[in-house]
């Protein structure tokens, strides 16, 4: 089975044979950088590994400090009679559009300090390039920023909302990586 390089070296001499004779490059080199570049992806799996424990964790946390905040209300809820389900649905869609919202204004931020081209612009070279996926995971890291701000403010629902968009912007990265865009 032929690399990649080896593969473009063939399709190079193939393809421009009247142009180019022959190829050469370091292959040791080469190979040195290849290891060295699945090494450090490793070392990122790794890492989003640990960071998406860290985020389910904090998440669980953040929804029992809202559930104790509100344990009042919700004790008189179900003396009424709601069931679970119901009492824990506003608290889940209220920490779900918070958190999307944020992904969302980090994304057109990002966009708007560092590209030259308007939004849908940049959005549709991103996604012809390939780059969308990088994009969503800026936004993503600049949730992160918004979580740290709001736990320093002991705003828990908004930073429990926070840390779901970012899964939800991990999810949809890995969604786009597999379908190829």
């Amino acid at each position: 089975q032929l690399d990649s390089v080896q593969l473009f070296e063939q399709n190079v001499l193939e393809k421009y044979e009247d142009y180019v004779s022959e190829i050469s490059y370091s292959k040791a080199q080469f190979q040195t950088i290849n290891d060295t570049f699945y090494n450090g992806l490793w070392y990122a799996l790794g890492l989003s590994s640990i960071l998406l424990i860290i985020a389910v964790i904090l998440i669980n946390n953040t929804i029992r400090l809202a559930i104790f905040s509100k344990r009042f209300l919700i004790r008189t809820m179900q003396f009424v009679g709601a069931k679970h389900s119901f009492i824990k649905k506003p608290f889940l869609l209220n920490s779900i559009i918070q958190g999307i919202t944020s992904a969302l204004l980090a994304i057109i931020l990002y966009i708007l300090l560092f590209s030259p081209l308007k939004i849908r612009s940049t959005l549709q070279m991103a996604y012809l390039n390939g780059y969308l996926g990088s994009i969503i995971g800026l936004g993503a890291v600049l949730n992160l920023l918004a979580f740290f701000a709001f736990i320093k403010l002991k705003k828990d629902p908004e930073a429990k909302g926070v840390l779901v968009a970012t899964i939800t912007a991990a999810l949809s990265i890995l969604i786009l990586k597999a379908l190829g865009l």
